[in-house]
């Protein structure tokens, strides 16, 4: 997948959540699975994914 693609996907991994959120991915995933997430998680396939939209309004203060 190209960069540019990468940046229109809808969905983000743990990975890419927690460096966009400035956290370390152990956190995130200790987070997710305490249930204490901020933000809405889905699972698809077994694997965490996060809306990028819902990520970049937390960033942004409009959650």
């Amino acid at each position: 997948m190209r960069a540019a693609d990468q940046d229109k996907r809808p969905l983000l991994t743990v990975e890419e959540t927690a460096l966009l959120l400035g956290l370390p991915v152990a956190r995130v995933y200790r987070s997710i699975h305490r249930k204490d997430f901020p933000l809405k998680v889905f699972v698809i396939n077994g694997r965490f994914c996060i809306a990028r939209a819902e990520v970049v309004r937390f960033i942004n203060g409009e959650l």
